[in-house]
């Protein structure tokens, strides 16, 4: 099955969402899935996870650009984080992707929902955690 993650954070990244969401994909990829992940660069990119395409642990990952910082500021600051990656990941992704068989996306929102049929182009069902 072709499975496409979007998630803010992902390893690099220290933040306990996306360590989780990379248990899961590794899991997932054992069991002879294909697992694409979408996600923003790590805070650091010095430590890997820089924009571009990279793999990790079987994982294929797609960092698309951040636009504005992501863990602090002000609440329409992170809206912009958050509605900006929605964008892109719903977008980016397809220009070099099939269609996926299910599209799940964390970090919540209305957003992000938009970036889920995006991405799968209506077809594929969603999951949201």
């Amino acid at each position: 099955m072709r499975i496409l993650l979007l998630v803010i954070y992902y390893p690099p990244d220290p933040d306990p969402t996306g360590q989780l969401m990379h248990q899961v994909a590794s899991a997932l990829v054992r069991r002879g899935h294909e697992i694409t992940v979408v996600t923003t660069p790590a805070d650091d990119p010095r430590n890997g996870g820089g924009l571009g395409r990279e793999s990790r642990d079987g994982v294929r990952v797609i960092r698309v650009p951040a636009l504005f910082k992501r863990r602090k500021g002000s609440l329409g600051s992170r809206g912009l984080t958050y509605g900006s990656f929605s964008l892109l990941a719903g977008v980016l992704p397809r220009l070099g992707l099939g269609r996926p068989d299910v599209v799940l996306a964390t970090n919540g929102g209305f957003a992000t929902g938009l970036s889920a049929w995006f991405a799968g182009v209506g077809r594929a069902p969603a999951v949201f955690s």
